[in-house]
């Protein structure tokens, strides 16, 4: 048998399995072709020493190595793999293909190589439960739509208030959260919310009244992170209007979103509105009024170091302004003539 090898045609890898099979006794003439790489030639040599019943099902170039093994361990201990060993499925699909006939499943509903294995793992996990799974056997949902969709199945919800393509898996998850905490998801049924924004509104709503409630959801349907805000326990709901506003407007709320009251939060949006340096007056020592006076300042150009001093009350700031503001004037008018 040796003398009819032209071992030359072979790399050194290939040899090495020719001569392992000759070694064993094996007929190395099933694999010694150079079709075969040295993977695929150890896949069917380790079929020729088992005997395996079925090794004309894998023995074929149109199969890669792990496609080979995969066929051929099926095949050693489970029996027929035929429903299964076909090209085009890759050998993880083959894998889950395998699990499911092991199972006694009817694999025909996800033998289709359109599906990712880890879909496929998803229908086979839905059928071994026994659920409905025409509720998401379909290419279009990905594998973690389509866990959502099996887990709110095995859960008794009606998956059909969420099994659609426009919700994400996290956005699906936090409508199957809900719908199993018996929270009202009419609320967040919207592929447009942010599941962030969707699980803040879940964890929250209870805890807050009707005025809270009302900014969340202004929010919410304005299209900002209402996850920054929608935190009762931290935030009144005069807070939370001053955070979604500054997050409408596209300003950095976290430079106010600690430490203020509603009033402060007011004067620190509005001067981010207006670009001036809120550092002179970002504050907590600062009350509302002295901070609009500093504002007022800086928004004309005005030196407000000079009265920037939590010390001076509201009124001694405004003279401080006044007094700044004619001097400024005075200025401009002699440098005009």
């Amino acid at each position: 048998m040796n003398g009819n090898i032209d071992f030359e045609k072979f790399s050194v890898r290939q040899r090495r399995q020719i001569e392992e099979g000759l070694e064993k006794g094996v007929d190395v003439s099933v694999y010694a072709h150079t079709y075969y790489d040295e993977w695929q030639m150890k896949e069917i040599r380790l079929g020729l020493e088992e005997k395996n019943p079925y090794l004309h099902v894998f023995a074929r170039p149109e199969f890669d190595a792990d496609q080979m093994m995969k066929i051929r361990k099926h095949s050693l201990y489970c029996g027929d793999p035929t429903p299964f060993a076909k090209p085009e499925f890759s050998a993880k699909q083959m894998s889950q293909l395998a699990l499911g006939l092991n199972k006694g499943l009817d694999i025909s509903i996800y033998a289709n190589n359109k599906y990712h294995y880890h879909q496929m793992e998803q229908i086979r996990r839905g059928l071994e439960k026994g659920v409905d799974i025409t509720q998401y056997v379909t290419p279009k949902f990905g594998r973690y739509q389509m866990r959502e969709i099996r887990h709110g199945m095995q859960e008794g919800l009606d998956v059909s208030v969420y099994a659609d393509i426009r919700y994400t898996s996290e956005q699906m998850r936090e409508i199957r959260f809900g719908m199993v905490e018996g929270f009202d998801v009419t609320l967040i049924l919207n592929p447009a919310y942010p599941y962030m924004s969707m699980r803040a509104i879940r964890e929250s709503w209870d805890d807050c009244n009707k005025c809270q409630q009302y900014e969340i959801m202004r929010g919410l349907k304005s299209g900002v992170d209402i996850s920054i805000y929608a935190k009762p326990e931290l935030y009144t709901h005069a807070q939370m209007r001053e955070l979604r506003i500054g997050l409408e407007l596209g300003v950095d709320t976290s430079v106010y979103s600690k430490g203020y009251n509603a009033s402060q939060m007011q004067q620190l949006r509005m001067g981010l509105v207006k670009k001036v340096d809120v550092s002179f007056y970002a504050n907590p020592k600062f009350n509302a009024l002295q901070m609009r006076e500093i504002r007022a300042g800086l928004e004309l150009n005005l030196p407000v170091k000079e009265y920037a001093d939590p010390s001076f009350s509201r009124f001694k700031m405004l003279e401080k302004r006044i007094l700044l503001m004619k001097a400024l004037t005075f200025s401009n008018f002699k440098d005009k003539h």
